[in-house]
């Protein structure tokens, strides 16, 4: 049902204050249609066409206003069809802003662009039902585009907004369908942003995008196609730099992505296709990277970077997976792969008080409800977990405790069930010793195997290979330069190893 939302009914005319050297021409035809123009300066331009005729409804009802203040700005609004509204005012010199609105059964839209500065680029198109777009530009040399279109007739609108302080900014909104909202704020007030990029598009219904950021060269890419997806991305609103990229792609329905950039040169690249998957990635620091992939259905992937040059990846395909990195530190990196079913990878690479530097961790799953760990301060400190089956479990920790770094711990585990725990630490025995080179290695094939490796000290080496089902090995070694290989083949063997000193060594085999 057609509503008269501008009450204009009695306006039938139109107006042109046109000082030296302007030209305005308005061209209007239809109904109850109503152009006002102002412009004061040189050399400014403004043409108003509102046509249409007046069957079932259309073409009536359209109201233009322009005001151009200052030399060589030009303004073009076109109309045709019902309670359109187009609102131009530009401040400044050489601004161009054009306004096309809606043919057919296209009602109730409404286009705003103001511009204050010089050089500014505005450009909004609407077609169909109760879509509204507003431009606001302050500064310098900024250009926008918002097109929009929704339908079928009677449907709600959709609703874009602009907004960019600063210099040489660039925005482009693209929407289709209905219901789905587009906001983009480059700069503020106090904070400009220079040579800034937007660009949103949404297809489908009820979506939501939001991009903001301050400072230099930040770029913002927003793609979203289905029905109630969320893209939220937000650039150097607390501290000083630029050169971030955030690249967010969504297609499915239900999806939800964040991106927070603090600082210069950093990276989000979020990918997500399916349903209801979750994906967040904040960065503090400079030269970060976080790229973040999942295909599937309520799939989850959390990433922290608080530092500089930290890497991270997580890719995950299936249902019901969950991802988690944190990384404090420098250039660091993680690698979390998950496919299945209900799987959990968690790392944790340096704290709020203790950083990681040059850590690496490597988790992969494949399967149904395995659940990896891995959690490290310090230096080069290496984690690789490989879980093929399900319901295994995987847990390594190193230097939490005590300073050191050059540790490495490595679990395989292929089969149903298996369980492998690995903590490398320092130690306060033998006046104190840092953690440092110590290595685990705890292979595991077969169903419901239990493998527990601790090792104190500095140059500590542990290996254990389990082959079948339902056996338990565990090594604790404190010193400096102990080894320890255990090696069990076949079902129900237990090996409980510890050594104390330096330089030890033990080698156990069962079979059965």
């Amino acid at each position: 049902m057609k509503k008269l939302v501008l009450g204009v009914a009695a306006i039938l005319a139109s107006s042109a204050m046109v000082a030296q050297s302007n030209s305005s021409n308005v061209n209007q035809s239809g109904t109850s249609n109503a152009a006002t123009v102002n412009q004061t300066g040189t050399s400014n331009t403004s043409d108003v066409s509102q046509s249409g005729l007046n069957v079932a409804g259309s073409g009536i009802e359209n109201v233009s206003v322009v005001n151009q203040t200052g030399a060589d700005n030009a303004s073009k609004i076109k109309q045709a069809g019902d309670y359109n509204l187009a609102d131009v005012f530009q401040l400044g010199d050489r601004n161009n802003a054009e306004v096309d609105q809606g043919v057919g059964f296209a009602e109730d839209n409404t286009a705003i662009a103001t511009q204050v500065g010089n050089g500014n680029d505005s450009f909004q198109r609407q077609r169909f039902d109760n879509n509204t777009a507003e431009i606001a530009q302050v500064g310098d040399n900024n250009t926008s585009r918002q097109l929009q279109t929704s339908g079928p007739n009677q449907s709600p609108g959709n609703d874009a907004y602009g907004e960019q302080w600063g210099t040489d900014n660039s925005l482009v909104q693209m929407q289709s369908g209905h219901t789905n909202s587009a906001v983009s704020l480059q700069g503020s007030a106090l904070f400009d942003s220079r040579e800034g990029t937007v660009e949103q598009t949404q297809e489908g219904d009820d979506n939501s995008a939001f991009a903001q950021h301050e400072e230099d060269r930040n770029e913002i890419y927003q793609t979203q196609i289905g029905n109630r997806n969320s893209a939220t991305a937000t650039q150097n609103l607390a501290t000083f730099g630029g050169d971030n990229d955030a690249f967010q792609d969504q297609n499915g329905n239900g999806n939800s992505a964040f991106s927070s950039q603090e600082g210069s040169f950093n990276l989000v690249d979020q990918d997500q296709n399916g349903d209801l998957n979750e994906a967040s990635s904040t960065q503090d620091g400079n030269n970060n990277s976080s790229a973040i992939s999942q295909v599937g259905t309520s799939n989850v992937a959390t990433m922290l970077q608080v530092g500089d040059g930290n890497r991270a990846t997580q890719t995950q395909n299936g249902e019901e997976n969950t991802g988690t990195g944190v990384q404090y530190g420098t250039n660091n990196e993680l690698i979390q792969g998950q496919v299945g079913v209900g799987n959990n990878a968690e790392s944790i690479q340096g704290s709020a008080a203790f950083d990681s530097r040059d850590g690496f961790v490597l988790q992969s799953q494949d399967g149904e409800g395995n659940s990896a760990f891995a959690q490290h301060e310090e230096d080069r400190n290496q984690i690789y977990q490989i879980q093929d089956g399900s319901n295994n479990s995987a847990t390594a920790t190193q230097n939490l405790a005590y300073f050191g770094g050059d540790n490495f711990a490595g679990q395989l585990q292929v089969g149903e069930g298996n369980s492998a725990s690995i903590s490398q630490e320092g130690t306060g025995d033998f006046g104190g010793l840092t953690g440092e080179g110590n290595e685990a290695n705890q292979i595991q094939f077969g169903t419901e195997n239990l493998a527990i490796t601790s090792q104190n000290g500095q140059g500590n080496l542990s290996n254990m290979i389990q082959i079948g089902s339902l056996n338990s090995a565990q090594d604790t070694q404190v010193g400096i330069n102990n080894s320890s290989t255990v090696i069990q083949v076949g079902s129900l063997h237990s090996s409980t190893v510890l050594q104390n000193g330096v330089g030890n060594t033990s080698f156990v085999t069962q079979n059965n």
